[in-house]
C-alpha cells in the first residue's frame, strides 16, 4: 500500500461562520474557500484550526435512505440530498446512536472512492458499499508548496491564488510512493466494566473452647511440648479465641500509634504555615511555534 497518508481540510465561511470543509461547497459564502495548503502556511489565519485531518468534517445526508452522504450521487434519489447535516461527518453518523455509526461510501469497481468522477475507464460505479468506510476511500493530492492529500481538484483551488496541480490516487502512489486515504476512523472507546460490589467478610462466632484442659500443655525448658499442636486446642475454638485476643491488642497499638502520628503531622503543618512561600506567578507566557515552510511539493510525502 505504500506510505499511508490522510486528507487535510480547508475552510470557508457559512453565513459569516467559520466552517471546515473538504472542498468548496455550495453552502460556503462566495469566494471564501481557503485551501489546506494556504492555511497550513499561514499560522495566524482565522481558519487555521481547519488545517487538520478530515475526520470531523461535516457532510450531507440522503433524505430517502437517511444515510450520510458526501455527494448527491450517494443517494438513491439525488434530489433528496441535504448538503449539510451536523450529525454527519466524513467518518461517523451520530443521528442513530450517540457513539456514532460508520459512514460508508461508493465504489469504482473494487475501489472505495469519494466520487464517481474517480472511476477509471471500464469501472462501474456503485453508489454505496457497506465495506467502504473512510479509512478505505482512496483520494489524490494537491502538489504545490505544502503537498497534501485531498478529495479532488476543487480542494486545490482558492480564489485569488494560482491553482495547485492535482494527482489522483495512482499518480501519487507512482510518483512519490504514498497512498492517500480519506481519514482514519475515530478510536473506539473501550467500555470499562463496573467493578463488582465489595463483599465484606463477616467472621464466624467464636466458639467457647469446651473441654480445654490447661494441664494438657506440657512446657519443658521454656519450649512447649509437641502434644500441644496435636491436641484438640487447635482443632476447636481455642485457636480462634487466641487470635481474637491478639487482634484486639494489635488494634489498640495501631490506634495509639495513629493518634501520635497525626499529632506530629499537625505540628509539622503548623510550623510549615509560618514559613514564607514564593509568590504564585500571575503572568501567562504564550508559546509560539515557527511556521513550517515547504520548499517543494515532495516535502510532505
Amino acid at each position: 500500500m505504500g506510505d499511508y497518508r490522510e486528507g487535510f481540510a480547508g475552510g470557508c465561511y457559512v453565513n459569516g461562520t467559520q466552517t471546515c470543509v473538504a472542498q468548496p461547497e455550495d453552502y460556503c459564502d462566495e469566494d471564501t474557500f481557503v485551501t489546506a495548503h494556504y492555511l497550513r502556511a499561514n499560522h495566524g489565519h482565522p481558519l487555521r484550526s481547519c488545517a487538520g485531518e478530515l475526520e470531523n468534517v461535516v457532510i450531507g445526508r440522503c433524505g430517502d435512505s437517511g444515510e450520510c452522504s458526501n455527494l448527491p450521487s450517494g443517494c438513491e434519489n439525488e434530489t433528496t440530498w441535504d448538503e449539510f447535516d451536523e450529525d454527519c461527518t466524513t467518518t461517523l453518523d451520530y443521528l442513530i446512536k450517540e457513539e456514532g455509526t460508520r459512514v460508508t461510501y461508493g465504489k469504482c469497481g473494487e475501489r472505495c472512492v469519494w466520487s464517481p468522477d474517480d472511476c477509471l475507464e471500464g469501472e462501474d460505479y456503485l453508489r454505496n458499499s457497506p465495506d467502504c468506510t473512510a479509512n478505505k476511500v482512496q483520494i489524490g493530492a494537491c502538489f504545490a508548496g505544502h503537498a497534501f492529500c485531498a478529495v479532488g481538484p476543487a480542494a486545490c483551488t482558492q480564489p485569488g491564488q494560482p491553482d495547485e496541480p492535482f494527482w489522483n490516487f495512482y499518480e501519487v502512489k507512482e510518483n512519490v510512493g504514498a497512498s492517500c486515504y480519506l481519514s482514519s476512523l475515530p478510536v473506539e472507546e473501550k467500555l470499562v466494566a463496573s467493578a463488582p460490589p465489595k463483599k465484606y467478610f463477616t467472621p464466624p462466632p467464636i466458639p467457647s473452647p469446651q473441654g480445654f484442659d490447661p494441664s494438657a500443655i506440657d512446657v519443658k525448658g521454656g519450649i512447649m511440648d509437641n502434644s500441644f499442636f496435636s491436641s484438640e486446642v487447635l482443632q476447636t475454638g481455642g485457636l480462634v479465641g487466641i487470635v481474637a485476643v491478639v487482634a484486639v491488642i494489635l488494634g489498640i497499638v495501631i490506634g495509639v500509634s495513629t493518634v501520635y502520628c497525626n499529632k506530629k503531622e499537625d505540628e509539622r503543618w503548623m510550623v510549615d504555615t509560618e514559613k514564607e512561600h514564593p509568590p504564585v506567578p500571575t503572568e501567562i507566557t504564550t508559546v509560539t511555534y515557527p511556521i513550517e515552510q515547504a520548499d517543494s511539493a515532495i516535502t510532505d510525502f
